[in-house]
C-alpha cells in the first residue's frame, strides 16, 4: 500500500560528460559541487546560491514526510531514550587514588571527571556542553581525551567547525586552568610527554592534509617541527607509549606502515625510524620491559605476531619473536603494563583478551555471550596490576570490568549497585555463519524478542560497514533494542572489508577485490530470505561512510531486496571524488584502498561499481541519504547528487530523501539531542518504508 505524500524536489540538470580510458560517463548534477568547496569546508555557512537552495528543498521535503506521523516519531524517540539509559554508565579507569571517568550530564552531553576514591571529591576536567558552546558540529577527536603519565595534565582535541580542523587544548589538573588554548587548525592527533613538559601534535598543510608533527615546550609555549612528511598517500598518527617513555609517530595507509620514535621528554631529540615502510608490511610499536614490542604481519604473519626489539637497534633484523603467528588468531592490538602484556585478539569473529606475564605464561578471559564486544580502556596506568575494559553484547548493557594476570575471571571494576536492571531473558541472540563457496563463512548476528524470533514477513534491519579493516562490534545498541521491542529483527552482517576474521578478511577487498564486500552483503541477505529469517520487501539496509558505498551499490544493483536503504554520509560518487584527489583533504591516501584513478585497470574496476554511475532506470525502494556541508571525508554533494539521480531513475513510487546538515561534518550533529533526532529519523524511515506508508 502506498499513500500519497508531498511532491519531491526536482533539480535542474546540466550534463557534464567525462571520457577517460575510453569510458564515457555523464554527470547531470556536477553543479552541486561548489567551485570554491575548500572555502566552503572552512566556512560552511558561506555556502549560498542554488546549491544551498537545493539542500533547503531536500531538507524540507524529508522533514515534511518523515515527521508526518508525529505519534510514531514520539514512540521511537522515547524507546531510544529508554534504551540509551541502560548504556549510561560511568566509563573510566582507576589511577592511584583517583577514578578518571566519562559520564553524562542531564542533557546527555559527555562530562569528563576525576573522583577521589576515598573522599568522593570530584573535579570536572571537561564538560562537552560548555566546550561546544552551542555548536552542534563541534566534536572531540576520535582518540578522545588523554591523561599525562604523571596525572598532571588532561588534554583533548576538538573539531570546532565540523570540517576536520582541530584545536588541541591542555589543562593542568593541579590548577584547573588551561595551559594550552591557542593551537588551531591541527589534524587532531596529539601526545603528551612523560614529565608533562612537552606536547606533540599533528599539523596540516593548506589543503587539510596531515604533514607535520610539532613539539611544543609547555613552559615557553613555543612550537617547533620535529617531523615532516611530503608523502600525500600516508596518514600520520602520534601517541605516547603506555609507560610514557617514548612518542611514536606512525605513517600508514592500506599498503603498509612505518614508525618513528623519540624520547617523550626531550626538547631536541630527533625521531629515529624503527623499520622503513615496505609494500604490504604493517606494524605498530609499544614499549615494555626495556624493549620495544611490535605487532607485525612480517614474514607472512597475516593475522599478526608480536616481536621484541632492542631500543638501540630496533630494525627488523633484530626482531625476536615473542608471540607466534597463528592463522585464525587475529592479534588486533597490544597493551603493555609493567608486569604483563595484554592482547586483544579476534578468533572466529569474536573478541578475546589474553594476558601474558613476563615469563611467557598466559591465559584468556572468558565471556558468556555468544556475540559480544570488548574495548580496552584508554589512559590506564602502566603500573596497574589489572587491565580495565568495557564489555557489552546485544543483550548485555555495558559493564566496566577488570582482569588480573593471576585470574581467568573478570570482575567489576567498581561497585555497580546503581546499575539499571535489564531483563535480557526477553531477548534472543543468535550468531550464524553464512556459507560461501570456497571461502570462510560470513558471520551474521541477529537480535530479536524470544517471543518473536526471526521469520518471514517480520521486518529486518541489516547493518554493515565493510572497509579499512574496521570491525563492527556486537555491542549493546539502543537503536537495535528500540526496533526489536517493536517486533523487528536487528542484524549486523560482518562482511569482508572489516577485520572480524583477520587481516585477510579486509585485505582481499582492497582495490580490485572491493566488490566482494557488496556480494557478501547480498549473499547474506538472500541466505536469510531462503532460510525463513526474512522476506523480500521487508528489509531495511543501513551503512555509513564506506558502508554507505555498500548501500549505494546494493540499492542500485539489487533494488528488489529492500523496503528501504539508509546511506549515511555515503561514499557513492567514487570516480568523480577520486579524480579530484589533488584538491581533496584525503589526498592520495584512498588509492591504497580503492585504487588509483590514474591507472587504467584501477579506474575501470572502480567504474564497474561506482554507485552514482550504476543507477539506471528501475523500480527502486525507498532511500534516505545524509550528509554535512562541513564533512571533510565524504563531501555533501555525494549524497545530494545520488538522491537526485535516484529519484529521476526510479520507475516506482517509493520516495527518496536527502538530509544535509548545513553546519555538520562526517558524524552529523554530535550533540545528544542531535544523535537522538538522527536515530529517530532513521528508525522512523525504516518503519514507514516497510509499511509503505508516507503520510
Amino acid at each position: 500500500m502506498t499513500s500519497k505524500h508531498p511532491t519531491a524536489p526536482t533539480h535542474i540538470t546540466r550534463n557534464k560528460c567525462v571520457t577517460k580510458f575510453g569510458i564515457r560517463r555523464e554527470d547531470p548534477y556536477s553543479w552541486m559541487k561548489p567551485a570554491d568547496w575548500q572555502k566552503i569546508l572552512r566556512d560552511p555557512l558561506s555556502l549560498d546560491g542554488e546549491i544551498k537552495n537545493a539542500i533547503g528543498l531536500e531538507n524540507a521535503y524529508a522533514e515534511t514526510v518523515l515527521t508526518a506521523s508525529p505519534s510514531l516519531s514520539r514512540e521511537i524517540s522515547q524507546s531510544l531514550k529508554d534504551a540509551s539509559r541502560l548504556a549510561n554508565l560511568e566509563v573510566g579507569v582507576l589511577r592511584g587514588e583517583h577514578f578518571y571517568y566519562e559520564s553524562k550530564c542531564e542533557l546527555g552531553d559527555a562530562v569528563f571527571k576525576r573522583r577521589h576514591v576515598a573522599t568522593g571529591q570530584e573535579m570536572v576536567m571537561l564538560s562537552m556542553a560548555e566546550e561546544r558552546g552551542g555548536k552542534p558540529e563541534a566534536k572531540l577527536a576520535w582518540g578522545g581525551p588523554r591523561l599525562s603519565h604523571d596525572g598532571q595534565l588532561f588534554a583533548w582535541a576538538i573539531d570546532e567547525t565540523g570540517s576536520g580542523d582541530f584545536a588541541v587544548k591542555v589543562k593542568s589538573l593541579y590548577t584547573d586552568q588551561l595551559i594550552v588554548n591557542d593551537l588551531h587548525g591541527g589534524h587532531g592527533g596529539f601526545a603528551l610527554g612523560k614529565n608533562s613538559k612537552l606536547l606533540f601534535w599533528v599539523g596540516k598543510d593548506s589543503k587539510g592534509r596531515p604533514n607535520t608533527v610539532w613539539r611544543r615546550d609547555l613552559e615557553t609555549g613555543t612550537d617547533h617541527p620535529c617531523f615532516e612528511s611530503d608523502d600525500l598517500s600516508l596518514f600520520i598518527d602520534v601517541k605516547t607509549s603506555a609507560s610514557g617513555e617514548y612518542v611514536f609517530i606512525r605513517l600508514l595507509n592500506g599498503e603498509g606502515s612505518e614508525v618513528w620514535f623519540l624520547p617523550s621528554d626531550s626538547l631536541t631529540a630527533l625521531p629515529r625510524i624503527i623499520e622503513p615502510k615496505t609494500l604490504g608490511h604493517d606494524y605498530e610499536v609499544e614499549y615494555w620491559r626495556d624493549h620495544f614490542v611490535i605487532r607485525t604481519n612480517a614474514d607472512g604473519a597475516d593475522d599478526y605476531k608480536v616481536v621484541r626489539a632492542p631500543i638501540d637497534s630496533p630494525d627488523r633484523s633484530n626482531w625476536c619473536e615473542l608471540v607466534t603467528h597463528q592463522q585464525g588468531r587475529y592479534i588486533y592490538s597490544i597493551h603493555p603494563f609493567r608486569e604483563f602484556l595484554v592482547r586483544l585478539e579476534w578468533r572466529d569473529a569474536r573478541p578475546h583478551i589474553a594476558l601474558m606475564e613476563a615469563g611467557g605464561r598466559e591465559h584468556d578471559i572468558s565471556f558468556d555471550d555468544d556475540a559480544h564486544a570488548v574495548e580496552i580502556l584508554p589512559n590506564q596506568q602502566y603500573e596497574s596490576d589489572f587491565v580495565g575494559f568495557l564489555y557489552s553484547s546485544p543483550i548485555s548493557p555495558p559493564k566496566l570490568l577488570k582482569a588480573t594476570h593471576s585470574s581467568k575471571e573478570a570482575t567489576p571494576m567498581l561497585d555497580d549497585e546503581h546499575a539499571i536492571s535489564f531483563d535480557h531473558s526477553r531477548y534472543s541472540l543468535l550468531r550464524i555463519d553464512v556459507p560461501l563457496p570456497d571461502e570462510e563463512p560470513i558471520p551474521v548476528t541477529l537480535l530479536s524478542l524470544k517471543s518473536s524470533p526471526p521469520k518471514p514477513f517480520q521486518p529486518l534491519y541489516l547493518y554493515a560497514y565493510g572497509a579499512y579493516g574496521d570491525i563492527v562490534e556486537d555491542k549493546f545498541r539502543p537503536e537495535a533494542l528500540a526496533l526489536v521491542d517493536r517486533g523487528w529483527t536487528f542484524a549486523v552482517v560482518h562482511v569482508r572489508g572489516g577485520g572480524e576474521r583477520g587481516s585477510n578478511w579486509w585485505r582481499q577487498t582492497l582495490k580490485h577485490g572491493k566488490k566482494r564486500t557488496f556480494s557478501d552483503f547480498v549473499a547474506c541477505t538472500e541466505y536469510l530470505i531462503q532460510n525463513q529469517f526474512a522476506s523480500e520487501g521487508k528489509i531495511v539496509a543501513h551503512g555509513m561512510s564506506a558502508g554507505g558505498l555498500l548501500m549505494g551499490s546494493v540499492y542500485a544493483t539489487h533494488p528488489h531486496l529492500w523496503a528501504g536503504v539508509i546511506a549515511q554520509v555515503p561514499f557513492v560518487d567514487v570516480l568523480n571524488t577520486l579524480d579530484d584527489w589533488e584538491s581533496h583533504p584525503l589526498g592520495s591516501t584512498p588509492f591504497a584502498i580503492w585504487g588509483d584513478p590514474r591507472v587504467e585497470d584501477d579506474y575501470r574496476y572502480m567504474a564497474s561499481y561506482s554507485p552514482y554511475e550504476a543507477l539506471k532506470p528501475s523500480v527502486y525502494p525507498a532511500l534516505l541519504t545524509t550528509g554535512g556541508v562541513a564533512d571533510d571525508r565524504v563531501a555533501f554533494w555525494e549524497p545530494l547528487k545520488f538522491t537526485a539521480k535516484a529519484r529521476i531513475m526510479n520507475k516506482g513510487t517509493a520516495p527518496a530523501f536527502c538530509k544535509i546538515g548545513l553546519r555538520t561534518g562526517h558524524l552529523g550533529d554530535v550533540t545528544p539531542e542531535g544523535q537522538l533526532e538522527q536515530n529517530t529519523v532513521f528508525l522512523t524511515f525504516a518503519v514507514k518504508a516497510v509499511r509503505g506508508q508516507w503520510d
